[in-house]
């Protein structure tokens, strides 16, 4: 059964952090990494609930990430944050 996930607009510290670590990937069982928008977690939500003003930076954890090709999956990552307009790069 998949984890309760919080919304981030309730934990509340978004707002006042320049620095947002992310990841993404299967919330069931087995749980996965995958790049990031391409798993269950709602990425442009957690993205919506940092402020801009403060928010400088938006590192992607592909660590755990099975696929092979990691330069793939950060491409992939990148892409989806910009062409979805979560991130500038």
């Amino acid at each position: 059964m998949p984890r309760r996930i919080q919304s981030p607009r309730s934990i509340g510290t978004l707002q006042r952090i320049p620095l947002l670590y992310i990841k993404d990937g299967a919330l069931g069982e087995p749980p996965g990494h995958a790049p990031v928008g391409s798993g269950d977690l709602d990425i442009p939500a957690i993205m919506r609930a940092a402020d801009p003003a403060v928010l400088k930076w938006v590192i992607v954890d592909l660590l755990e990430h099975p696929h092979a090709d990691m330069f793939g999956s950060a491409r992939e990552s990148y892409c989806y944050l910009i062409v979805e307009g979560l991130a500038a790069g």
